[in-house]
């Protein structure tokens, strides 16, 4: 039994490298644009805009963003998960912005209302020669 674990562990860490050594070096930002400045926030539900904006590195390959997964990590003014199908086409050598919505959850107060925010986004892409990859990075959103 524990021979058959260790090999489906090797089995999966060699697939994942075999991925990783095949992703395109995308570049992807998440931007914060509706921070409130020394505003009194109660705690619950508050809208929060983003825009996300991705670059495609390949010469020869569109890509296509087929999902968007954000979540905050620690403490912060706020706290969301975010996780949902897209579909957006990024051509070849080129870059697409995206203007994002979510609802989060306020902590409450003139304090928690300025502490920068962890964000961290997950975005899945299907790639033209049918193989798909994951970036994944965070993303400090400061709350002025």
């Amino acid at each position: 039994m524990k021979s058959k674990i260790i090999a489906a562990f090797v089995v999966l860490m060699t697939a994942v490298s075999l991925m990783a050594a095949d992703t395109p070096a995308v570049e992807a930002q998440l931007t914060q644009i509706n921070p409130a400045p020394d505003m009194f926030t109660f705690r619950g539900p508050i809208n929060v805009q983003y825009q996300l904006t991705i670059k495609n590195p390949l010469v020869d390959q569109s890509i296509t963003l087929r999902r968007i997964v954000l979540r905050t990590q620690g403490k912060g003014a706020y706290s969301l998960r975010a996780d949902d199908p897209i579909t957006m086409a990024i051509n070849p050598e080129s870059s697409v912005t995206v203007n994002l919505s979510a609802w989060a959850r306020s902590n409450g107060g003139f304090m928690r209302s300025t502490e920068p925010v962890d964000v961290v986004v997950q975005l899945w892409f299907d790639r033209s020669n049918g193989k798909s990859f994951v970036k994944q990075f965070v993303q400090l959103l400061p709350q002025f």
